[in-house]
């Protein structure tokens, strides 16, 4: 079915391009002409569909700001020009060609389905129009082998997975899917169900319906004699949103797993308050504590009468400024300057996460997190996302260096146990290993049994003895030196270690006479030695610590917010022991910066 699915879209997306009567080569080439003058305003269009206002104001408030930077883009203003689409490719098909015959147009942004991003995205390759569709997930995508096109939202495939992963974690272990006929959301069903059955979760029925029928009751109650402990809906939102009303009426109130287009108000409308318990993906976390999201929202709110910026907003925004940076590092507008940019620049973080691309142009280290509806309101379900990583991160590595499963750490397994705290510190510098993988690191230290204990130097030296790597320490005496002369040792051993590390372990030390302030200085002085640094359990935040481990503090059971979002949706487990299981997962801090300055592969911390 699904190889049918792709080559059909091949097809049509074809059909599209070999039908019209426009010469799009010729396009191609007059866009090439004006991007060489590099002169006048740069022209961004941007696809507004139906009710996704939010991602047409995250794209203007990016503008704004650009336009109020002091070189603007390039010297030259920025110019956004809003179009609209009409829900088909068909009816869309006119407006895409007016904007690709317009030689001023860089790029496009938008096209919320893959119904339309789909078949536009070969007319878009054709002008050498750079195409960042913002939702779009079908697979088939990138899949034509185009240079032009770039994903800004992971694919099916990775939303499959996700959600499989998060029914897993939930404790689900039967499942019921419903699923529209249409070739999209039975992409969708069977990526799922893929994904479901490799973690031995039982689906353990497929009803199929058509989008456009009003009464799903004879459907729904194929269910009425089954056990199940959750339901998956594959369709688009409308339909989605009558099914879920209609489950609601008949007595179905299991925990509802659907995808991203439950987040839209067509969804909500129909739904309603049938909406609660319903757990949907997203590629927003409008709670991240991140700086660069707290003045994404402080701008927002100011820009839009203190309106709270959505997913659809953040992803307008992010979507424009990497683009912007991209013409910035190109120094042009060139398209095949700014594609090859795109396919092969360090990656960049925005609000919505971290985006690379591979040479298809799907997007690597953006993921999903996911929310729960309570109270007629989206919730941010804390840490249910982190198994997946874990795994992922796991599987990535022993394919990557050809590792046997044995010799690498089944972290997720570990880190769901509770541990002591040596061992867990352990746990985590074979994590820092895995992802850094130095093969010496650094440690100063006092050479006493307290001094050992209290800088990690024992919890190192075990972990290096078993993976391989070696310890290389500087010993200072803190116990017995005054502040000056603690100062000295300590500025000796940061020249020495950086001429013999990969890696330098930053631990804890008692004394008084440490200044942790001075400690700061040292490790921000290890930037010009390009040397990555590793803190474990430490829980104040050091901007020029390379990478952290440690545990999620705004996950507790003690903690009433977090605990309430996962009420009524777990199977088989209780609230506590759930919290206390994701609160054991570590939480990592990457300083990508460092990652890609010190020329460290991105590769463990993308994909």
């Amino acid at each position: 079915m699904k190889l049918i699915f792709t080559h059909g879209l091949i097809i049509v997306s074809m059909f599209f391009l070999t039908a019209c009567t426009p010469d799009f080569a010729a396009m191609a080439e007059r866009r090439v002409k004006t991007a060489n003058l590099n002169s006048g305003e740069i022209k961004v269009v941007a696809i507004q569909s139906g009710e996704n206002t939010s991602y047409i104001n995250g794209i203007l408030l990016a503008a704004q700001q650009i336009n109020q930077s002091p070189q603007k883009l390039l010297n030259r203003p920025l110019k956004i020009q809003i179009e609209t689409d009409n829900g088909d490719f068909q009816d869309t098909r006119h407006t895409i060609e007016r904007i690709v015959s317009d030689p001023r147009v860089t790029a496009v942004l938008g096209h919320r389905t893959s119904a339309i991003s789909v078949p536009a995205s070969a007319i878009y390759e054709n002008s050498k129009v750079i195409f960042m569709p913002s939702f779009a997930t079908g697979k088939i995508l990138t899949g034509h082998n185009f240079k032009y096109v770039f994903r800004m939202t992971p694919s099916s495939v990775v939303m499959g997975e996700q959600i499989a992963f998060a029914a897993k974690t939930l404790g689900y272990k039967k499942v019921a899917m419903f699923y529209g006929r249409d070739e999209l959301s039975k992409e969708e069903a069977f990526l799922f169900e893929d994904a479901a059955v490799k973690l031995k979760i039982n689906v353990i029925s497929r009803i199929s319906f058509f989008s456009k029928s009003k009464n799903y009751r004879p459907k729904i109650s194929q269910l009425s004699d089954q056990e199940f402990d959750a339901i998956f809906i594959a369709a688009s939102a409308d339909p989605a949103g009558r099914l879920t009303k209609q489950l609601r009426e008949m007595g179905m109130n299991h925990p509802i797993l659907g995808d991203d287009s439950f987040l839209r108000e067509s969804y909500l409308s129909q739904a309603k308050t049938a909406a609660n318990n319903v757990i949907v993906p997203s590629i927003y976390n409008p709670e991240a504590q991140s700086e660069i999201n707290q003045s994404f929202q402080q701008s927002y709110k100011k820009m839009y009468n203190s309106e709270e910026p959505d997913y659809g907003a953040a992803q307008g925004y992010d979507s424009l400024m990497l683009l912007a940076e991209v013409i910035r590092k190109s120094n042009t507008t060139l398209p095949s300057v700014l594609t090859s940019t795109l396919h092969y620049m360090p990656a960049w973080v925005g609000i919505t996460g971290i985006h690379s691309f591979n040479d298809y142009g799907d997007i690597h280290g953006k993921k999903y997190v996911f929310h729960v509806r309570k109270g007629n309101k989206w919730h941010y379900l804390p840490g249910l996302h982190l198994p997946y990583f874990l795994v992922k991160f796991r599987q990535r590595q022993i394919e990557r260096y050809k590792i046997k499963e044995k010799d690498i750490t089944n972290f997720l397994d570990i880190f769901k146990k509770p541990l002591y705290i040596d061992d867990r510190k352990g746990y985590l510098i074979d994590l820092a290993h895995e992802i850094i993988r130095f093969k010496n690191i650094g440690i100063i230290y006092e050479d006493t049994i307290e001094g050992r204990s209290i800088s990690d130097f024992n919890i190192l030296n075990s972990v290096a003895e078993k993976k391989g790597f070696k310890v290389i320490s500087c010993k200072i005496p803190f116990s017995i030196l005054d502040r000056d002369e603690i100062k000295k040792e300590l500025l000796a051993c940061y020249g020495k270690l950086p001429l013999k590390s990969e890696a330098i372990y930053i631990g804890l030390h008692r004394d008084k006479h440490v200044n942790k302030n001075f400690i700061q200085v040292l490790n921000k002085n290890l930037e010009f030695f390009k040397i990555p640094t590793i803190s474990i359990e430490q829980d104040e935040i050091n901007p020029y610590i390379s990478l952290s481990l440690g545990s999620h503090t705004y996950l507790s059971s003690k903690s009433t917010n977090s605990v309430n979002v996962y009420s009524n949706i777990l199977s088989g487990l209780k609230i506590h022991e759930f919290t206390e299981i994701l609160q054991g997962l570590p939480n990592i801090t990457v300083n990508l910066q460092h990652i890609q300055n010190f020329n460290l592969s991105e590769t463990a911390i993308i994909k």
